[in-house]
C-alpha cells in the first residue's frame, strides 16, 4: 500500500497451519494497514520527479550510493 507517497509492505511470519496463517492473519493485516491509513495525516503528493513539494531534498538522496544505479 503506499502511504503519503511510501510504498509500505506489511507482512505476517505464521507456524504453518497456524490460527494466523489463515483468516485470522489477514484480518489482523488489514486492521493494521486500516488503522495505519486512519494515524497517517494526509500530505501533498510529491511531483512526477520525486522531488517534495517544499523543496527538500528527495529521500532517496540521502542513501548516498548505497544503492548505485546500475545502466
Amino acid at each position: 500500500m503506499a502511504i503519503n507517497g511510501y510504498l509500505v509492505g506489511l507482512a505476517l511470519y505464521a507456524r504453518e497451519g497456524g490460527v494466523m496463517a489463515g483468516p485470522d492473519g489477514r484480518g489482523l493485516l488489514t486492521e493494521l494497514a486500516r488503522s495505519i491509513r486512519r494515524a497517517s495525516p494526509d500530505r501533498p503528493a510529491t511531483d512526477p520527479t520525486g522531488a517534495p513539494p517544499d523543496g527538500s531534498p528527495r529521500p532517496d538522496a540521502q542513501l548516498g550510493g548505497l544503492f548505485p544505479k546500475s545502466e
